[in-house]
């Protein structure tokens, strides 16, 4: 180590590979404020994190509300979206939806069907397979029944 930097020549060699530059350590008041600004935002962006995740401990934290007595008098829509739905399965839905334990004079069934599209190992539409559930007919001429495709 001694024979390697004995002379100058080698520590300018590596002066000259490796010198970035000198640190500027002069006073500056702009800069200065921008440091103090610097370190108040961090402070308050970690404070709203902070308090973010003490939300939400206090959230999960808290007991939780049960089913009373009064909750099953107050109305309630359930609705269910079908696109390509067989017989099986809008049966299945239905009935998860109707053997619930909430009121049935408080409860509303919306069941909204996709059009007229049969879907694929399908004979019907899903239309056509809630008006054979629910055990109504559907009128090809009605004016509800078709629909106009913009897409």
């Amino acid at each position: 180590y001694d024979e390697l930097f004995a002379n100058d020549e080698a520590l300018s060699c590596l002066d000259e590979l490796f010198y970035v530059g000198i640190i500027d350590e002069r006073f500056s008041p702009v800069c200065h404020g921008l440091n103090i600004f610097m370190f108040a935002a961090l402070i308050f962006v970690a404070l709203i994190l902070l308090t973010q995740c003490l939300c939400s401990l206090i959230y999960v934290a808290r007991s939780h509300r049960t089913f009373t007595r009064d909750d099953g008098e107050v109305p309630v829509m359930v609705m269910v979206p079908c696109y390509n739905e067989g017989d099986k399965e809008l049966r299945k839905t239905i009935n998860s939806v109707l053997d619930t334990d909430y009121p049935d004079q408080n409860k509303v069934l919306l069941v909204i069907a996709d059009g007229v599209i049969t879907g694929h190992g399908e004979d019907r539409s899903t239309p056509e397979h809630l008006a054979n559930i629910l055990g109504f007919r559907i009128r090809k001429r009605d004016k509800s029944y078709g629909y106009t495709s913009i897409g």
